[in-house]
């Protein structure tokens, strides 16, 4: 199945460019869902723009979620991402349901945003869902989402240093 890396916990442009740097070393067709990063002041146009810039160089597709979050698909399609590869989602249930019906076998998905958000792992909702029905159940590593394996971290940085260690 694919490989879901779910890096919720917390999002700061750094963050999000490291976590998308690692998704440009795996192999498959490359989609990032990225949510909006709060907290960021004067910064929020600039660090958005930054991980838009960043995802039109990296993904294959590109799926945003919240409003500040246009600004990272704005950002991707003036890079030169093609509309066709950016989906933009308002709602996170909408999100989900693209990805149960979409996601292949072949699929390398980074799925990164605010701590604080529908999509947080800690609030018991969004990506619990991946799991089963059950609306309250934390994704554990290495869970499986129909059948593709989901890697939850609390920063992106330990998927890589288990994969040197």
């Amino acid at each position: 199945g694919a490989l879901l890396l779910d890096d919720t916990y917390n999002a700061s442009p750094e963050s999000m460019l490291a976590a998308l740097n690692l998704l440009d070393e795996l192999e498959g067709r490359k989609v990032a869902v990225l949510g909006e990063m709060l907290e960021l002041g004067p910064y929020e146009r600039s660090g958005h723009e930054m991980v838009g810039l960043r995802a039109a160089q990296v993904a294959d597709l590109l799926l945003t979620l919240g409003e500040r979050a246009h600004i990272i698909a704005e950002a991707a399609r003036r890079a030169g991402m093609k509309k066709s590869a950016i989906l933009e989602f308002e709602e996170f249930e909408s999100l989900l349901e693209w990805l149960r019906n979409n996601l292949t076998k072949e699929d390398a998905v980074l799925i990164k945003g605010s701590h604080g958000r529908p999509y947080n792992i800690d609030s018991g909702e969004g990506l619990s869902t991946f799991v089963s029905s059950k609306k309250i159940e934390h994704v554990k590593k290495d869970s499986s989402f129909n059948g593709h394996l989901v890697i939850n971290c609390l920063d992106i940085f330990d998927v890589v240093r288990k994969n040197f260690e």
